[in-house]
């Protein structure tokens, strides 16, 4: 079959040129405008609601806030899974939809949901907060910690909140700023219980009557003198002073200075959590980028931005804690330094084989020629250069060049037999079409299918299959117009043809034996594929590779009760002992005020450490459990453990008993490190036993009562507290009993309550008991859940997750509790289903494609027979590297199954060109391997080549793309040997197959016996 189109770019190269000119300029200009991410663009609709509530425990939140919340939003249309975390003094629920659910209809279905189940909700808590959740952003992207030589907490705060705060969320790609630590200056009333009861005055009052009198009214407009003016009320204090000064009435008609009954302070308001860096209170600034941000160029525009503010502010000094462009520059540069490694040595291969420089070179331009206009066609996609897109760029690397070879080996056998080569790219590039357009054919149907993959595992792979797509068609033209024209102008003519080299020789050998024994074939082709699928089913199975970032975490809990001071101090133990780790670089901790916090552990930099991974992870592991009375859980991959499985039931004690017999066994599994279940503990509560009589004599409602203390030990919610203005600076007023949250039980059954008859002691309406109740609680999908967490040690998710069902309590757990599928399980559950989905519509798909072109429904199934053998040589690889069937494996299976038809196709292409004009069936197949063998070979190591600085792990990211390129240079180095044994034997039963159900008959005569041209390249037109 012949496609003129290369003739036609050959005869008129000015257009030709021009148009490669355009498109490179076009790729230059989309690469410099794509943005570089760690993560690629990924909109999944997932609505967060958050509902606060201060001193509400999570027993109490869960029946008054969170069982009413999940009724309403249960009925949402399109909902997937509902999951809700109760802790002290919040609920937060996450609503994730359906993968096809608009994310805007969503946050409307929530707010509407949200608002009709809002009247039954309790009126002391914080309006709910309703958010999109934006994955593909993170969390925070830089964390700095602020300090600043002679200014206060609130000070410092007040500087952040106003100037900081702003010079940062100028910078462009900026979305959030959030600061944590510090103070924010506050006008603190501290109530004495004594002094108000001796007065005969409640906190309710008290506060209703500042809260009244604290504020300036807009009173009218008047005409004076021809000038309109407004008129105001001013009442609001204007400094402490002026505030303690302030009359409230009494009772009994009297009036008594606020600072009679109070101490007024002036200053920083009390901070329940705390950050320390290195042992140090600090102040934490949190940065969060964007979504359509390119990382590294925040990252350069950040710091010019804060290096400007340094220089105005000396007094201020910011420590980089984390950054988060940090990973995506250095995956970045890897990636390129693999892209670059990948094509010295695709070319290198290319050179060995061709010994002609000018050859050579003429393929190497396929590289740049092909990618640069993928640039471009990425850039138009709005597509990012983050770690998916880039690992697309890398596997293709040996596929563009993969039909420049094809076509220059060809046209340069051409010339070598005696044409010029103006001649050979004439007829040699249409020669050659059909197999060139199949291969790119058939790579495309393969990988287009991976852009529809379905489930969130399919999110992240349009880019992947869109990219691989645009650059295989990319190359297509290239080779089609760009590469024999470049032959016909540039290569030099030859003299002389060169014989088959010996490798060569050897293997028509061994071809010819194959196809005299034909059943010794069939039975060694049977064996390789029993062979090959029980290496692949031996695999052990995951969803990502381990990859090791600079930072590792851990997260602490103190027993429950234990104050702000008391988990300082444990952190601090920690901390101390964490830092003697020679490459242990920096310890910041961070902690939420009720005993539970967080360590993030900053490495040295790969190159620097003096201790391996697994020494250091050992080392860290051993000072964590060494803590007493703290329970701690150690983080290595970014900041969650590998392993997780949970489960759920409506019955919370059955499913408590059957979490902890779980965890006893699963402990003794030697797969499994930091085993723990995500059961929180218990926390000690002070209960109100009401006296019902008395409460209805004096007319108190629960209700009264709960607010009154909330307001005695806590205050408002901050969003509520009265401000008044003082220079220049909004200053909340935050009314409470002296003491607040730290009273006694003493003082507490102190405090005045108003009632009917006047203000009475707490203890005369309610005795005070000490309980507990659990300090934190998880649901899903309106079930109670728990999971089992674990580091994986020497062992895939797979493997873990098959040891843990093996398990007896596993095994015999009560009916009322379900395995969810959540999480990294279900994760990997539709990323094996997806994949195989994508497999299957493949195939198909190489299937009609091949149909299309050779016009034929058999011989399809001759080039396709080549895949199963890529699976043996894969499997065997992962095995010996130690490798699991994961997502980054899988992304090779694929590629495999796209390339390794190419050396069928090269051969079955030959096969019906050389019978076309004549020459006999066996002749015709013989021919094939030999001026075949050449070129396959060729790419196959071009393409090992591409590959071969990923499978050794050069650069930042190995931990991903290093398994996935050990799976294809097993499976393609596997592959060409077997194929090229295989193949042309497998046409010839096809072909007699053909001619049975044809009912034809073949007439071979003379021409089985006759012997092979010197060169069975040459052209039998």
């Amino acid at each position: 079959m012949k496609v003129g189109i290369s003739r036609w770019a050959v005869g008129n190269p000015t257009p030709v040129i021009l148009l490669f000119v355009m498109l490179s300029i076009a790729g230059l200009v989309g690469f410099f405008k794509l943005p570089v991410t760690g993560n690629p663009k990924v909109d999944l609709p997932i609505v967060s609601v958050s509902v606060s509530q201060l001193g509400a425990s999570p027993r109490e939140l869960e029946q008054n806030i969170a069982l009413k919340l999940e009724n309403a939003l249960s009925g949402l249309i399109g909902m997937s899974h509902l999951s809700t975390t109760i802790s002290n003094g919040a609920v937060e629920l996450v609503a994730e939809f359906v993968l096809d659910a608009n994310i805007d209809r969503a946050v409307s279905d929530v707010r509407e949901a949200i608002a009709r189940v809002r009247p039954e909700l309790p009126q002391s808590i914080g309006e709910p907060v309703i958010t999109r959740v934006d994955v593909s952003s993170g969390g925070a992207f830089f964390v700095y910690a602020l300090r600043a030589a002679g200014l206060s907490e609130h000070a410092l705060g007040k500087r952040v909140d106003t100037d900081i705060q702003s010079a940062i969320t100028s910078v462009p790609g900026v979305q959030q700023v959030r600061r944590l630590g510090g103070s924010t200056r506050e006008l603190r009333v501290e109530l004495m219980p004594e002094r108000l009861n001796a007065v005969n005055l409640s906190i309710n009052e008290v506060l209703a009557q500042i809260r009244s009198a604290e504020q300036n009214f807009p009173a009218g407009r008047v005409q004076i003198m021809a000038q309109s003016l407004d008129i105001r009320v001013v009442s609001a204090s204007t400094n402490a002073q002026a505030l303690a000064a302030r009359l409230i009435s009494l009772p009994d008609g009297g009036r008594i200075r606020l600072d009679a009954i109070s101490t007024i302070l002036d200053g920083g308001n009390e901070q329940r959590g705390f950050a320390l860096l290195d042992g140090e209170p600090a102040l934490i600034l949190e940065i969060f980028k964007a979504k359509t941000a390119s990382e590294i160029s925040l990252a350069d525009s950040l710091n010019s931005a804060i290096s400007a503010y340094q220089s105005a502010h000396p007094e201020v000094q910011f420590d980089l804690v984390y950054n988060g462009a940090e990973s995506t520059r250095n995956a970045y540069a890897g990636a390129l330094e693999t892209l670059v490694e990948g094509t010295v040595l695709t070319i290198l291969v290319v050179f060995l084989f061709l010994r002609d420089v000018r050859a050579t070179a003429i393929a190497a331009l396929a590289i740049p020629a092909s990618l640069l206009p993928t640039f471009a066609a990425m850039q138009l996609s709005g597509f990012y250069l983050d770690s998916v897109s880039l690992l697309a760029l890398i596997l293709v690397i040996g596929i563009v060049v993969d039909d420049a070879i094809v076509e220059v080996e060809n046209i340069a056998q051409r010339i070598q037999l005696g044409e010029s080569p103006y001649q050979a790219a004439l007829v040699g590039a249409d020669q050659i079409g059909l197999a060139v357009i199949a291969i790119t054919a058939v790579i495309v149907a393969v990988f287009l299918p991976v852009s529809f993959i379905q489930g969130v595992v399919g999110k992240y792979f349009v880019e992947f299959g869109m990219t691989v797509t645009f650059a295989v068609l990319s190359s297509l033209v290239v080779a089609r117009l760009l590469t024999p024209l470049m032959c016909a102008y540039w290569l030099k003519p030859k003299s002389h043809a060169q014989a088959p080299s010996a490798w060569v020789q050897r293997y028509v050998q061994m071809l010819r034996a194959v196809l005299r024994n034909p059943t010794r074939s069939a039975l060694a082709a049977i064996g390789i594929l029993v062979l090959s699928l029980g290496l692949l089913a031996s695999l052990p199975t995951g969803f990502l590779p381990k990859t090791r970032s600079n930072v590792l975490s851990a997260s602490y809990e103190l027993p429950p009760g234990s104050n702000a001071a008391a988990s300082a101090a444990a952190a601090e133990a920690i901390r101390a002992e964490l830092i003697k780790i020679s490459d242990v670089r920096q310890v910041i901790a961070t902690d939420n005020g009720f005993g539970a916090g967080e360590l993030r552990i900053v490495l040295c930099k790969k190159a620097s450490c003096s201790l391996d991974r697994q020494t250091l992870e050992a080392k860290v592991r051993a000072v964590l459990s060494e803590q007493r009375d703290i329970r701690v859980n150690f983080f290595v991959a970014d900041g969650a453990k590998e392993f997780r499985l949970d489960f759920a039931s409506t019955d919370g004690p059955v499913l408590e008993h059957f979490m902890t017999q779980l965890h006893a066994q699963a402990l003794a599994l030697p797969m499994l490190r930091d085993v723990e279940t995500t059961r929180a503990g218990l926390q000690p509560t002070l209960d109100l036993q009401l006296r019902p009589d008395e409460m209805a004599r004096l007319g108190v409602s629960p209700e009264q009562l709960a607010n009154t203390l909330s307001l005695a030990t806590l205050s408002e919610l901050d969003a509520q507290l009265t401000r008044i203005l003082i220079s220049d600076e909004q200053v909340p007023i935050r009314v409470r009993v002296a003491g607040g949250d730290r009273l006694n039980l003493d003082q507490l059954k102190a405090l005045p309550i108003a009632t009917r008859a006047g203000t009475v002691n707490l203890a005369s309406l309610a005795e005070l008991t000490l309980t507990s109740t659990p300090s934190k609680i998880e649901r899903l999908d309106r079930k109670r859940t728990l999971a089992i967490t674990a580091n994986l040690s020497g062992a895939s998710f797979g493997e873990a997750q098959a040891a843990i069902e093996a398990l007896p309590a596993y095994r015999t757990k009560p009916s009322s509790i379900r395995r969810a599928q959540y999480g990294d399980a279900q994760y990997m559950d539709e990323m094996f289903m997806g994949f195989a989905l994508a497999f299957l519509f493949g195939l198909l798909c190489v299937y009609a494609v091949l149909v299309l072109l050779f016009a034929d429904w058999l011989q399809p199934l001759t080039i396709m027979a080549a895949l199963p053998f890529s699976l043996g040589g894969a499997a065997l690889a992962l095995l010996m590297s130690g490798h699991a069937l994961n997502l980054s494996t899988l992304i090779g299976l694929l590629m495999l199954f796209g390339i390794v038809a190419k050396n069928s196709i090269l051969l079955v292409d030959f096969i019906i060109e050389a019978r076309a004009t004549g020459v006999a069936r066996d002749v015709a197949v013989i021919q094939a391997g030999t001026a075949r063998a050449r070129p396959i070979v060729m790419t196959t190591l071009a393409m090992v080549g591409g590959m071969l600085p990923a499978a050794i792990g050069f650069g930042a990211d190995d931990g991903f793309r290093a398994p996935m390129a050990i799976a294809v240079i097993g499976g393609l180095l596997a592959s060409t040997f077997l194929s090229l044994l295989f193949v042309p034997w497998i046409y010839i039963v096809m072909d007699d197959l053909k001619t049975r159900l044809l009912g034809r008959s073949q007439k071979t005569g003379a021409a089985k016996h006759a012997h092979i041209p010197q060169y069975a390249g040459q052209n039998h037109e």
